[in-house]
């Protein structure tokens, strides 16, 4: 009875009562605070929504397309999303793009305070983020389930959905180990609990009050709800943690390798076996790969386990340290296993904005030499110098080859197959119209480089849009 009359008080004289949530806790049975399970979900709700917060946000109006997750909240202005607190020192859990780009960090309590808080560190690959107010504060912690939930079971989302804090959803697990795309390494639980913007950051509890996952991301697919949602598991949430608690970032090996999926255009102009495998469209220099591997060798198998998609690889990786080795299966000319001795962190990446370079060799390829490139729609800019870093293209015409391969004014030719290209003079002798598609190294602005399929006969419709991953 007691719960039932709280509950239809108004929003702000049950945040700012303290007497309410005194009773409330009074009216919890002793199971839920054992940690047993309970069918009574609104006795788990009212045990966690202390710990539970909303982090206030501000951040410009526009944000970059490239972050990781679609996200569960709009892109401008002020927002809100969730948290909650893992520790009694203070310290609060919420996704990294939550808090990415943002301005001050600000976090209210559901007693109505309003708390400065700092962010600890992050860990993007995650997307997860540590936060911490003072300790003084008194905020209550909710503590993680070491095993992820089974198929059926029912969880429970807390977050702040369109503005409205701390709001309840309860669903059932769906699946373990999803991927959000091919990217994306977290092996997520999907469950229905109902999220929509500004769930981000939420706590997923189990019928016993524990965390079973932070709440992260809806379909890509859907702007609100549609009954699939994921959430990062807590046995790797936990782990994330405390590598921030103390580093501020967590340590990952590094390869040094940025790739792509290989689709079946590319692996015909590869003269690989068929699609599958990872394209290693850019090595870092100075990494553990440089030397090792090389853009358009074909990463098959990582300790004899298959690489299919680009998640494939972080996924292989996040287990190992520094100073492990991994056995890399590689297409180049046959197949051949590669020993790589990870590295620590990665160095900074240096700039690789191109500068302009001439090459006399050069010198008459955009007369004769570049007609044999108009079947294909390659045309190159002649108001830019030749050079080691790359050739950039003109616009190419509608409808043509190079349209259709996703080719656009201003890309940067790095290279055609394998074979690196500095002059349109060596361009133009390597791209003569084929019925076999051609592997074509571009690189667009800031972006990693990727490979693209040209050509391939009439059946030949595009290259399919498969982001580059890395740097792993």
């Amino acid at each position: 009875m007691t719960f039932v009359r709280c509950a239809a008080l108004s929003r702000r004289l049950v945040l700012r009562s303290g007497s309410c949530w005194a009773a409330l806790a009074a009216a919890i049975p002793a199971m839920a605070a054992s940690g047993e399970p309970t069918s009574d979900v609104s006795a788990v709700v009212a045990r966690a929504l202390p710990a539970i917060v909303t982090v206030l946000v501000n951040r410009p109006s526009a944000l970059p397309t490239s972050l990781q997750h679609q996200g569960l909240e709009a892109a401008r202005g002020q927002r809100q999303a969730a948290g909650f607190v893992v520790g009694e020192d203070g310290f609060i859990v919420t996704n990294w793009h939550v808090v990415q780009m943002a301005g001050p960090l600000v976090v209210q309590t559901q007693d109505g305070r309003t708390l400065d808080a700092a962010l600890v560190g992050a860990d993007p690959l995650t997307d997860l983020a540590l936060l911490r107010v003072a300790p003084t504060a008194g905020l209550p912690a909710l503590a993680f389930v070491m095993e992820p939930p089974p198929l059926g079971a029912t969880v429970i989302a807390i977050g702040d959905p369109f503005g409205y804090a701390a709001s309840v959803s309860v669903g059932v697990v769906s699946g373990l180990e999803r991927p959000y795309d091919s990217v994306d390494p977290v092996g997520f639980i999907q469950h229905d609990a109902a999220l929509n913007p500004g769930s981000s950051g939420g706590p997923l509890l189990d019928t016993t009050g524990r965390v079973a996952g932070v709440n992260t991301a809806i379909v890509d697919a859907a702007p609100y709800n549609v009954g699939i949602g994921f959430a990062v598991p807590a046995q790797l949430v936990a782990s994330v943690v405390a590598a921030l608690r103390t580093e501020g970032h967590v340590a990952r090996p590094y390869l040094g390798v940025e790739v792509q999926t290989l689709e079946t255009p590319l692996a015909r102009s590869l003269g690989t076996d068929g699609p599958g495998g990872l394209l290693v469209a850019h090595v870092h220099p100075g990494s553990p790969a440089d030397g090792q591997l090389r853009p358009g060798d074909v990463l098959q198998a990582a300790d004899g386990r298959p690489l299919a998609h680009v998640r494939d690889l972080p996924r292989a990786l996040m287990p190992r340290q520094a100073g492990d080795t991994i056995h890399l299966t590689v297409q180049r000319d046959g197949v051949a296993d590669v020993a790589v001795v990870l590295g620590a962190s990665p160095p900074p990446i240096a700039s690789r904005r191109p500068s302009p370079g001439a090459d006399a060799a050069g010198n008459d390829a955009h007369g004769i030499r570049a007609r044999n490139l108009e079947p294909l729609g390659i045309r190159f800019d002649r108001t830019t110098p030749e050079g080691s870093n790359g050739l950039v293209l003109a616009t190419p015409p509608v409808g043509s080859a190079a349209h259709r391969a996703g080719l656009r004014a201003g890309d940067r030719l790095l290279a055609i197959d394998r074979e690196t290209v500095t002059t349109t003079a060596r361009a133009a002798s390597l791209l003569q119209p084929t019925s076999r598609p051609v592997a074509l190294l571009v690189q667009r602005g800031a972006e990693s480089p990727r490979y693209l399929a040209l050509g391939g006969g009439a059946g030949h419709r595009g290259n399919v849009a498969a982001p580059v991953g890395g740097p792993y």
